[in-house]
């Protein structure tokens, strides 16, 4: 793409250029001049598409599942949100990750950690918990965690509880497109150390309060999302 705009690319097409551009892609090198003002674009130009996702919708689709497949299978059993201009990306907007998680009582998924940072907005259910780096956190309806990248994490319900519903939110996308996403699994199961109520390596238990609850909405789980440019 030509630009006839100053510091902007406006090279014309030559046999020679062709031949040049050939040779050195043999090398697997190009001419940055022929993709500047592409990969340079004037202003930021998003492929996301302004969505909106209503819990009421999916609701019923991420109970079934619960049916359909187990934790020890799925690995994770989550449904997640694809924004139609990011589905090679399996991203909900820009480079940005979510979905809806789902457990019955007694349920628990293995242990894992990963590249990035995550967090947890509980939508429904009572007896929920996290284990971050052997720090148990319980939760409820309305509580919002957050997991730092890199720590040891796991996610169940207790016995006595009920089936539970949270929302996932990370930036797998944006380390998958860096090169830097990554997940490990444990030989062997970790046990949770103590119990934990609040704050304990970078696993937050927020208040049950409509500041929380907003939030929760607000990361895409029942709001609209716009957004004017990627990350």
């Amino acid at each position: 793409m030509r630009e006839a705009v100053a510091g902007r690319a406006n090279v014309e097409d030559t046999p020679e250029l062709t031949e040049y551009y050939a040779a050195i892609g043999q090398l697997d090198a190009g001419a940055l001049w022929t993709v500047a003002n592409t990969i340079e674009p004037w202003e930021p130009a998003s492929t996301s598409v302004p969505m909106l996702w209503r819990y009421a919708d999916l609701r019923g689709h991420v109970l079934r599942a619960l049916d359909l497949v187990t934790p020890e299978r799925a690995g994770r059993r989550v449904v997640y949100l694809v924004n139609p201009g990011r589905r090679d990306d399996a991203a909900a907007v820009g480079r940005l990750y979510t979905g809806l998680q789902v457990m019955n009582p007694g349920e628990k998924a293995s242990a894992h950690r990963h590249s990035t940072s995550a967090l947890r907005f509980i939508m429904e259910g009572a007896g929920a918990y996290t284990i971050v780096d052997g720090h148990k956190v319980t939760l409820g309806r309305n509580d919002f965690v957050l997991t730092p990248n890199g720590t040891w994490h796991e996610h169940g319900v207790e016995a006595g509880g009920s089936v539970c519903i949270w929302q996932d939110g990370a930036g797998h996308p944006a380390g998958q497109r860096a090169g830097g996403e990554f997940l490990r699994s444990p030989p062997r199961p970790r046990a949770a150390r103590r119990p934990s109520g609040g704050r304990h390596h970078g696993a937050v238990r927020r208040p049950r309060a409509a500041a929380g609850r907003w939030l929760g909405q607000a990361l895409f789980a029942a709001a609209e999302i716009r957004m004017g440019a990627d990350l």
